[in-house]
């Protein structure tokens, strides 16, 4: 326990403040309180230390969400969507599953924060515009480089749970974000796969460094053996919104299925994705790689 300077007002707030650097530098938590009257004295004592790492102590869960630029998106459907229109279509996606993010977040259910990484002026300015901390790159980088490098930076800022999504999952939901969010309490590494189950759509790791984050064909089993060989707990999960990746002319129409079924009605809609591919599946019904 600390001395206290009874009848020194200024002297207590020395104290107390010297003690409070010393103990933050130690990265301990501790209570301050007043005396009781009855002995006749002003002031503060610490009257309790706890050594408790203070980042187990404030659980911090973010969503970070890779963009690559708009122009280098969607290259498998080059055979019936021109450079424009990919760019255009990878706006739009954006555009969905950052109001759906930003709707998550908002709810404060458990999602804190809000992390992108990108070298794509358009988020860059969107993020500067709506005050989302992002994580700038220069030039080309893979999926998995980018979720790797920002998984470093979120830590940094005090992460200790971070979900990874793509942009190519408009049909998400808040609901689903946040049910993912609510599991991280009880697994570690907890993955939604593509629809064909090989490859990955969402990661979420707790700590951020688990594991090593693995994208594209083959990656969630290569996340679930990974889990395995830390003696981590790990599941896998399918919420439908998370599962409908767009890459393929069969992906699109997929999408709006889900999009149109009963069982989504009331949910996000995705109206900007929908909207253009609605517009442009029925001028392509007769290109050989759309059908």
């Amino acid at each position: 326990m600390l001395p206290v300077a009874g009848g020194f007002p200024g002297l207590n707030r020395l104290l107390v403040s010297k003690a409070r650097e010393k103990v933050q530098a130690k990265r301990h938590i501790y209570v301050v309180s007043r005396f009781a009257r009855d002995d006749k004295r002003n002031g503060f004592q610490i009257n309790c230390w706890r050594p408790v790492p203070t980042l187990q102590e404030i659980r911090v869960t973010a969503a970070l969400l890779p963009v690559k630029e708009f122009h280098r998106s969607k290259h498998r459907l080059a055979a019936f969507l021109s450079p424009e229109e990919r760019a255009a279509l990878a706006r739009a996606m954006f555009d969905d599953v950052w109001e759906v993010l930003r709707e998550a977040t908002g709810r404060k259910q458990g999602l804190d924060q809000l992390l992108v990484v990108s070298a794509e002026p358009y988020v860059l300015a969107r993020c500067r515009a709506d005050g989302v901390a992002c994580l700038a790159e220069v030039g080309a980088s893979t999926h998995s480089d980018s979720v790797r490098r920002a998984t470093e930076w979120a830590m940094s800022r005090g992460v200790i749970s971070l979900l990874s999504v793509p942009i190519d999952t408009p049909a998400m939901t808040a609901m689903e974000i946040l049910m993912l969010v609510g599991l991280a309490r009880r697994h570690a590494v907890i993955v939604v796969p593509s629809a064909d189950g090989s490859g990955t759509n969402a990661l979420l790791r707790t700590p951020p460094d688990a594991i090593e984050p693995h994208f594209g064909p083959g990656s969630c089993r290569l996340h679930i053996e990974e889990a395995e060989q830390r003696g981590l707990d790990w599941v896998v999960v399918r919420p439908p919104g998370l599962l409908n990746d767009i890459d393929t002319a069969e992906d699109a129409e997929a999408f709006l299925s889900l999009i149109g079924s009963s069982e989504r009605q009331g949910t996000n809609q995705a109206s900007r994705t929908v909207a253009l591919l609605r517009q442009w599946i029925p001028s392509r019904e007769g290109v050989p790689s759309w059908r």
